[in-house]
């Protein structure tokens, strides 16, 4: 199997939204969540807004949308969002492919580090970025109306 990592086009917004609304239902009920909801987070404007500013990356295998990530650059760091491997491309080492596109594109834009926040007790996504080189650096507590008090561990990866 063949997989391209590439910036989304702007005519592929709908697609890529569908993406995440198939993520999304899949994860309804999941051990290990982000908590995302499709139409608040993600929303389609998330995902235009990304695209637009070319930020969103995909990983297109056989036609299918198989991984996505909005990486925004801060001037010296870069910030991973939306991060996801649809179900049916995982234990694939999709995710290593996709944080090594994250590097490189980091490196592109000369950025010192890249930091990220995950939902404390997402084991597998915590488990990729810490064999990805990133590293704990803390935690933070945010108030998400529907969903109330989250906590995150905040890591980082120094380039």
């Amino acid at each position: 199997m063949s997989i391209e990592i590439r910036l989304a086009e702007a005519g592929e917004i709908d697609k890529v939204y569908d993406f995440y609304k198939e993520v999304c239902r899949e994860l309804e009920g999941a051990k290990y969540s982000p908590l995302w909801q499709i139409g608040f987070y993600p929303c389609i404007a998330d995902i235009e807004n990304h695209i637009k500013s070319k930020n969103m990356y995909i990983a297109v295998a056989d036609g299918r949308i198989a991984s996505a990530m909005a990486t925004v650059n801060h001037g010296d760091y870069s910030s991973l969002h939306l991060f996801t491997v649809h179900s049916d491309f995982r234990n694939q080492h999709l995710g290593k492919q996709m944080m090594n596109k994250l590097f490189q594109i980091s490196k592109e834009r000369e950025n010192s580090k890249i930091m990220l926040d995950v939902v404390k007790g997402n084991l597998p996504a915590e488990r990729l970025y810490q064999k990805m080189g990133f590293a704990y650096i803390g935690e933070k507590t945010e108030f998400i109306e529907r969903v109330g008090n989250v906590d995150f561990n905040i890591y980082e990866y120094n380039i």
